[in-house]
């Protein structure tokens, strides 16, 4: 007889698609297209490299010489994270929560691990959970709770049911 979970909850999965991860994408590029615009004007090259002069501080001449010279270079660097972003993929699409373990949905078929093979944690300001089980493949990565259904009943049986002792985590 198979054992009932205590509860199943979905992940939101709209940052995850192709348009969520454009939205993601947006920000920093409009950031770096317009610091490099304004880089370029050579009145505010000019004006920063005058600016730097006057200051008389090495550590605010070298942010404008990394401004005016090395500051295209920062495009590879946003170009890698944007590949890394587009090929994302979420390694779940739903979490069961039972007495004796986890069980994560993909597409419809579970993986199920018991608690000390899973490490949760809170994330930054308890704003979120940190997911790790490195028997299923899945990397430790930050949910914010309202990304689940039933957020406060998830992490209410997190809180009760999971490992969130990493000296318990067995990885294997």
């Amino acid at each position: 007889m198979e054992e009932q979970f205590v509860s199943e909850h979905s992940v939101d999965m709209s940052q995850y698609s192709g348009v969520g991860k454009i939205k993601v994408l947006l920000v920093p590029w409009a950031a770096y297209l317009i610091l490099l615009v304004l880089t370029r004007v050579p009145e505010v090259q000019a004006a920063l490299l005058n600016f730097s002069e006057t200051m008389q501080v090495t550590w605010f001449d070298n942010i404008v010489k990394f401004l005016i010279d090395g500051f295209p270079w920062v495009a590879i660097i946003l170009v890698i994270s944007s590949i890394v972003t587009l090929l994302r993929s979420q390694p779940f699409d739903a979490i069961r929560i039972y007495t004796d373990g986890i069980g994560f949905l993909k597409n419809g078929e579970e993986r199920k691990v018991p608690h000390q093979q899973t490490l949760v944690a809170f994330g930054k300001m308890r704003q979120s959970v940190w997911i790790e089980s490195e028997a299923l493949g899945i990397k430790n990565y930050y949910y914010y709770w309202n990304e689940f259904s039933d957020s406060d009943v998830f992490r209410s049986n997190l809180e009760q049911y999971a490992n969130w002792d990493s000296a318990a985590y067995r990885k294997k």
